[in-house]
């Protein structure tokens, strides 16, 4: 039997585990639709596939809470290479987008995740 491959995918949620052959980074964020991401670890080479969903929200008590999420998010590697101003610019059209969500006391946003379990 071969060892279990955990990838977790939601947001501000990075992939973990090896995620080579599941696909390119331009279809990544389409992963976590329908039963892509389960076909695309078939597709790798995956036998006993399973997958998980279930929605959680996700808590910021203050803006520079909610910034930090930058740092584990999918966009992370992207995010460090940005100079101070455009993360700058960045951290202000992030929180102007999570508005909605903000409830007097914290943002409080509904995400959904996936896991898929395989093994190879």
């Amino acid at each position: 039997m071969g060892t279990p491959i955990y990838l977790r995918l939601g947001r501000n949620i990075p992939v973990c585990g090896p995620a080579r052959g599941i696909g390119r980074v331009s279809a990544f964020f389409q992963l976590g639709t329908g039963q892509t991401i389960q076909h695309a670890f078939e597709a790798a080479g995956f036998y006993d596939v399973s997958s998980d969903r279930f929605n959680v929200y996700l808590r910021y008590e203050s803006d520079k809470e909610a910034i930090g999420a930058f740092l584990g998010s999918a966009v992370a590697l992207a995010y460090r290479k940005f100079d101070e101003q455009t993360k700058e610019e960045a951290h202000a059209e992030y929180i102007e987008s999570i508005q909605p969500y903000w409830n007097a006391s914290a943002y409080e946003i509904s995400s959904k995740f996936v896991i898929v379990a395989g093994r190879k």
